[in-house]
This record gives structure tokens, sequence and C-alpha cells, in this order.
């Protein structure tokens, strides 16, 4: 239960320096057109210009409507 190992020990993986120095070496060395500075997302549109995401934005352009129907014995 991969999910499971990593929900219950998140704390000690995160907290973790070999981890910690791992993220901080892909996230100095990753390029690309979408940038973070920690509380805003910008990328380079066609055209050259800077554009800002919101995480409204983001949400609202993926966002699916999911219907739940009851089947038996608790399924759905």
């Amino acid at each position: 239960d991969v999910v499971g190992d990593v929900s219950s020990n998140f704390d000690s993986i995160a907290n973790n320096p070999a981890v910690l120095e791992k993220l901080k070496s892909i996230i100095k060395s990753s390029e690309g057109p979408v940038t973070f500075d920690g509380t805003t997302f910008k990328y380079s549109d066609n055209e050259g210009n800077s554009q800002t995401l919101t995480l409204a934005e983001l949400v609202k352009t993926h966002e699916t409507l999911t219907t739940l129907t009851k089947g038996n014995a608790g399924t759905y």
C-alpha cells in the first residue's frame, strides 16, 4: 500500500535531509515554460508575453462533473 505508507510516514519523508536536498536539486535545475515564485505561477505565451496563472483558473479549466450512483452492499 504505497499511498498508505507515504501518507502515514509523510512527516518523516518530508523532513528527511536527503529528500530535501533531492527536491532542492530538482527545483533548481528544472526549467520550463511555467515558473513558480512561491506565490504565483507564470508562463510565456506564444508571443512571449508573461501570463499569470491562478489556481482557480487551473481548477476551473480541468474540473469535471462526476456522478456517483449507489450500488449494492455499500458500493458506488
